[in-house]
């Protein structure tokens, strides 16, 4: 390839990234963008999206998401009929491809197997023929899509594990005074249904919480996530405020990036309870598929109670970096036990926040740039 100044001499070569879904702040799209960020010292790259997009509104998301990339990205109206792409990437829910390969190298990102609608999977069927790779989130991803492929009676696919790229501080987190107060903080979208957060179990978790405490503690749950009129967030807001009346809740709805680390650096502990009161075998889609906003949470030195099952037991190390809970009792029992931490050892409590941050290191948007510059050499770019 022909570098000038640090990058690729683009316009031989077409990259093309497909999604089939709207383009808003959240774990997917930031994966989308950033893969298309890292790919533009390939070739030319198109994000191809259902709708079309001004120049505008992608450059805020861009922002939004706390991206860099080299240059512009244009996000263009999806056209089939267009000239094979040397790469064409797809992203999708489903164990197959959403679309027919595209390019003279093609990479489908499965997200998540979810249970397909069986006319769906007629007209699909077939469709990673073209495909020569499939990536995924996680192990627990990667289980989960070959299981699913077995039940849909579809060949294997080779497969890779492609860690989402996380917002990670190069710097680890300093000692800091305590005003005694113990901050609690979980990140994860306004809606119910499916792959829902369970910010309910987590209101009743911290009411039980505060109404059992003998110690004298103060607690502070602080909810932040996105909220969009098409996941029925408002409805689902109002419910989840009558419930933490009287309770020291706060939620944050669409928080800027800036908001959000302010809060993750100013907590003590994050919960994350995706997955519970839900069946892994039955129901992995609930399940949380890697767990982004938990390591963004570690690198800013927030130490995570995490529900038992999902991604994040490939991101949390039991009693080092963080605690697993697999009831509400669980649950309640690790915050106090790391209250405790907090409130009487700073040293210790300093010490698990920099672990927490070192291992976050693994998963950030430079560790993923890397592997995936390592993916697409591997595949002919």
């Amino acid at each position: 390839m022909n570098f000038t100044d640090g990058r690729v001499s683009v316009g031989r070569r077409r990259i093309g990234l497909f999604t089939p879904y709207d383009l808003v702040p959240g774990g997917g799209e930031r994966y989308l963008l950033a893969m298309a960020a890292t790919l533009q010292r390939f070739g030319q790259v198109e994000v191809l999206a259902p709708e079309r997009y001004s120049a505008l509104r992608v450059d805020q998301l861009v922002r939004d998401l706390g991206l860099t990339p080299r240059e512009k990205m244009p996000v263009t109206r999806f056209d089939p009929n267009v000239a094979p792409y040397h790469l064409f990437v797809a992203m999708g829910n489903e164990a197959f491809p959403p679309l027919r390969a595209l390019g003279h190298r093609n990479l489908f990102v499965c997200q998540f197997p979810f249970p397909p609608d069986p006319r769906i999977l007629r007209e699909r069927r077939g469709f990673d023929a073209g495909y020569q790779r499939t990536v995924v989130y996680s192990e627990f991803a990667r289980r989960a899509l070959g299981e699913a492929r077995i039940r849909l009676a579809l060949p294997p696919t080779e497969t890779t594990i492609l860690y989402p790229p996380c917002r990670v501080p190069d710097q680890p987190p300093t000692e800091r005074s305590h005003d005694g107060v113990i901050r609690i903080v979980s990140v994860g979208r306004f809606f119910t249904g499916g792959h829902a957060k369970r910010h309910d179990l987590l209101i009743g978790g911290l009411r039980e919480l505060v109404q059992g405490d003998r110690s004298g503690t103060r607690y502070e749950l602080h909810l932040v996530g996105s909220a969009n009129a098409r996941w029925g967030s408002r409805a689902y807001l109002d419910t989840l405020h009558k419930s933490a009346e009287g309770l020291p809740v706060t939620t944050h709805v669409n928080a800027t990036i800036g908001t959000m680390q302010r809060i993750l650096e100013g907590s003590d502990i994050y919960w994350h309870a995706a997955g519970l009161g839900t069946s892994v075998v039955q129901h992995p889609e609930r399940m949380e598929h890697f767990g982004i906003s938990v390591v963004e949470a570690m690198g800013a030195g927030c130490v995570p109670v995490v529900f038992r099952g999902g991604g994040p037991l490939e991101i949390v190390e039991e009693g080092r970096t963080g605690y697993f809970f697999g009831s509400v009792t669980e649950l309640l029992a690790a915050t106090r036990q790391h209250a405790c931490i907090v409130r009487e050892d700073p040293a210790q409590a300093l010490a698990w926040r920099r672990a927490a941050w070192a291992a976050a290191q693994r998963f950030s948007d430079t560790a993923f740039a890397d592997r995936l510059t390592a993916l697409a050499g591997s595949m002919g770019l």
